[in-house]
């Protein structure tokens, strides 16, 4: 993810949503030199192309991030709809339906068909510094299994996934049908030396990092295995996923963004920024989780429905193996 100070992401103006879906479109034009804007409202479905002459598209989702030399078009349809908001400042555009227009910098460059509306900026302001929520890199990983890999008597590995913030952690994972014992171990990732390895009785489904085993270090990968050991007819099965214990600073911006969203919970576009920061920074159960409380408090949001859905769905294929943890990004498709 590039590194990027991101200051002043501010209220934006609440839209009416019509009943009817037309679609939206980016397309890209030019060289993008990293995100400048996320995209914070859309009404009706919308769609992305990679680049001018590609006919395949792809969702621009709600938390979707624009760079600049990206051109977006809005459908003509009533009530077509997108607001961006950008990073660096506090502007806030709305494209509606008929629209085209080119991202730059400072906002958004009209091309064809309505001008884009700057909208109002509330006077709160936040600070938000990216380089500080992110995920640990690993050149050269191969991190997960897949699908194809997991025995039917290990079905998940529910927790953790990705970030987490204790240095002892609690294990989950879902064996079916129950094996006569299991065997949890945790390893930093290129070590074959267990800090903790331990044998359960088959029907165990959690279990605790013990106080007298050395703490896991802040912004270190680790990677947790379950293993069934061969009962004679069947072969051991073995499942394996990658976490990571984040880093004060990740928490400290996490934290901020917080308490800006109960600060001003009227303003939706800091309730997207803070589901894209949670998701960038790998806490996936929770962005998923809080988007699902977001939409509850938002009935009429069906975007944001759509995408608490989508987050769910996401962190289902990271339980179950079939997502890498380090890799999945916001705008990752997973296939059943």
């Amino acid at each position: 993810m590039t590194a990027l100070r991101v200051v002043g992401i501010l209220g934006w103006w609440l839209l009416a949503w019509a009943s009817s879906a037309p679609a939206i479109a980016a397309q890209k034009t030019g060289r993008a030199n990293g995100p400048v804007a996320l995209v914070v409202a859309v009404q009706g479905s919308a769609q992305v192309r990679a680049h001018p002459g590609v006919r395949s598209s792809s969702p621009l989702m709600l938390g979707e991030e624009v760079a600049p030399g990206q051109e977006i078009a809005v459908a003509a349809g009533r009530g077509a709809a997108l607001t961006l908001a950008w990073y660096k400042s506090s502007a806030r555009y709305r494209l509606t339906a008929g629209a085209r227009a080119v991202v730059t910098p400072a906002g958004l460059r009209r091309i064809a068909g309505p001008a884009p509306q700057r909208l109002p900026t509330p006077g709160a302001r936040i600070s938000y510094n990216r380089q500080d929520v992110r995920r640990p890199r690993e050149g050269g990983l191969m991190t997960n299994i897949r699908s194809a890999d997991l025995s039917p008597v290990l079905t998940r590995m529910n927790a953790p996934l990705g970030a987490i913030l204790e240095t002892r952690p609690r294990f989950s994972w879902n064996t079916v049908p129950a094996p006569d014992n299991v065997v949890i171990a945790v390893y930093p990732l290129r070590d074959p030396t267990p800090l903790w390895q331990q044998q359960f009785p088959g029907n165990t489904a959690t279990a605790q990092y013990p106080a007298d085993k050395p703490a896991l270090a802040p912004g270190q990968l680790y990677r947790w295995v379950v293993t069934v050991p061969s009962d004679g007819i069947q072969p051991e099965s073995k499942a394996q996923t990658i976490f990571w214990v984040a880093a004060p600073s990740v928490r400290q911006n996490l934290e901020a963004l917080r308490a800006e969203v109960r600060a001003h919970p009227e303003d939706p576009a800091l309730r997207v920024l803070l589901l894209r920061a949670l998701w960038d920074a790998g806490f996936f159960a929770e962005a998923a989780t809080t988007a699902e409380a977001f939409a509850r408090t938002q009935p009429g949001d069906t975007a944001l429905a759509g995408l608490a859905a989508r987050l769910h769905k996401l962190l289902d294929c990271l339980a179950s193996g079939r997502l890498d943890p380090i890799h999945t990004q916001w705008s990752t498709q997973c296939r059943e």
